[in-house]
């Protein structure tokens, strides 16, 4: 194969591994977490080492920036600050600037894939790529450095976590994922444009998931269509289809959708005040909160507490 060819094979390998990513990070809750701080991720450590247990070449690591893990296909064992945790796709590593870790296959489990989200000094990040199989212990994929404003958000969020209220942790640094993930995607189809015969991705998934990567970063504050038309421009309706064509939803019936989720998630999970709830998610009237979210969920935040987990459905109009 050809330098361009490898290339071209290299950059669809990357897009792939960027859309799966995308849509682990939208569907992931707190039991698919694993971090050192249960305020970011709730996954339990094995409670023993896994058989057929082995390493990668590298060994054990640990760096000064936060480093992101998402796992993409196959299964395989993470080591972060003295326990090993099982990875499987769907399942995310947030890893601590400073923290030991490292990544190892299980024997006999076959391949697994997983994509690094390294963000660098600068508003430079680097997605990295590996994969291990029965064939190759461990191999680097594919590496891409590319030109991210969201990186130097994420950097600050972990410099300011322990400040950030236990509601919106790890909304707001999924939202700052995301919005890294488009921004590798903007930048591909850049550079599909300028190549002869490169494939181009499509520039409405970018812009789709970076308005998803911006409402999610932002429950907690008032977002309205004025505003996202003004930060994307381009006229709030076109947006609007733009966005109800991808996800099934307006942009501010999928901001609802989501605060309606972590709400519920809150109401069952912590002795937060209902009031509390409200205001962390953006709502000074709390009335207001719990009509919508009895609306939502067909049940009053109280109740929610004390009920059996609930499974909203979106409100008829984008409240």
């Amino acid at each position: 194969m050809t330098q361009d060819g490898q290339a071209a094979v290299g950059m669809q390998r990357l897009t792939d591994g960027i859309r799966r990513a995308g849509q682990h990070l939208l569907r992931a809750g707190p039991a698919d977490i694993i971090a050192d701080d249960p305020g970011f991720g709730q996954a339990r450590a094995l409670q023993r080492r896994p058989p057929g247990y082995q390493r990668n070449t590298l060994g054990l690591q640990r760096h000064a920036v936060p480093e992101i893990c998402i796992t993409l296909a196959g299964r395989a064992v993470l080591e972060l600050a003295g326990r090993q945790y099982l990875l499987r796709p769907g399942r995310l590593a947030i890893i601590a600037p400073g923290l030991h870790h490292c990544e190892g296959r299980l024997r006999g489990r076959g391949s697994y894939l997983l994509l690094w989200i390294i963000p660098g000094v600068g508003n430079i990040c680097c997605l990295h790529i590996n994969r291990s199989s029965r064939a190759r212990s461990w191999a680097p994929m594919h590496t891409f450095f590319f030109p991210s404003i969201a990186t130097g958000r994420l950097l600050e969020r972990f410099g300011e976590k322990r400040h950030l209220p236990e509601s919106g942790r790890f909304e707001a640094l999924r939202g700052d994922l995301l919005a890294v993930l488009g921004e590798a995607w903007s930048e591909i189809a850049r550079l599909s444009e300028t190549a002869d015969g490169g494939s181009q991705p499509s520039g409405q998934i970018s812009l789709v998931q970076q308005v998803e990567a911006y409402l999610r970063a932002h429950l907690h504050d008032p977002v309205s269509l004025r505003e996202l038309e003004s930060r994307y421009r381009m006229n709030r309706d076109y947006l609007g289809r733009l966005f109800r064509r991808a996800t099934g939803l307006t942009p501010l019936a999928y901001l609802t959708k989501h605060r309606m989720e972590v709400a519920a998630r809150l109401c069952r999970t912590t002795r937060q005040p209902i009031k509390q709830i409200a205001l962390s998610l953006g709502y000074q009237d709390p009335l207001y909160f719990s009509r919508v979210f009895r609306q939502f969920h067909g049940k009053s935040p109280r109740a929610a507490r004390t009920a059996t987990p609930v499974s909203g459905r979106p409100p008829a109009s984008g409240v």
